[in-house]
């Protein structure tokens, strides 16, 4: 029987913006779907996103569209295969160098930078003891740049809700608090949930 479907709200500790995320589960898999709206370079900006990973929490497809200002909107997306290749279903043509699809085979994890919403997938994906530390490195998808490149993260799992996190060799660390779910409830410095139903 299919979970019932999870929703929060999260809103940013860097400046305005919110991050509206559903996390429903689709037979025995899970998709992620929300929408932020926050501030790119002083002008308004509106991102609609879609993750949907297999039964074991891998990453199978993304798809992306943002908004900046009266600018059309633009589409990014994914598939990933069973071995771990990604292919680009859509990419502006202007910037075809956003995604090297090669530098990303094999990594069964999505990060994307304008929410909280994807730190559950390696939560889920590998559920570490607490005390231990697992490695995993991400496809990170940039905001405003829209560049996808790999990313060296860590989490460390200090007692049942938390983590230590850190990226690029230690050139990023916060702390995550999360829910039953692994969905973040706080992420310092960045987000903090307002509200949660489901």
């Amino acid at each position: 029987m299919a979970e019932s479907p999870r929703v929060v709200l999260w809103q940013s500790l860097t400046g305005p913006g919110t991050d509206w995320c559903e996390l429903s589960q689709i037979g025995d898999s899970w998709r992620l779907a929300g929408t932020v709206q926050t501030v790119a370079g002083a002008v308004p900006a509106a991102i609609d996103y879609e993750v949907d990973v297999d039964v074991e929490w891998r990453t199978r497809r993304v798809m992306v569209e943002a908004t900046i200002g009266s600018a059309a909107s633009i589409e990014l997306g994914f598939r990933v295969n069973e071995r771990g290749q990604w292919y680009p279903e859509r990419y502006p043509d202007a910037a075809a160098s956003w995604v090297h699809p090669a530098e990303l085979t094999g990594l069964a994890d999505i990060d994307l930078a304008f929410t909280p919403a994807t730190n559950i997938l390696p939560i889920r994906r590998l559920q570490p003891a607490i005390g231990e530390t697992v490695a995993v490195t991400a496809a990170w998808l940039r905001f405003p740049e829209l560049i996808v490149e790999p990313l060296p993260q860590t989490y460390h799992r200090l007692d049942d809700r938390r983590y230590h996190y850190e990226s690029g060799g230690g050139e990023f660390t916060a702390e995550l608090l999360v829910d039953d779910w692994g969905l973040v409830v706080h992420y310092e410095g960045l987000f903090e949930r307002v509200a949660a139903s489901g």
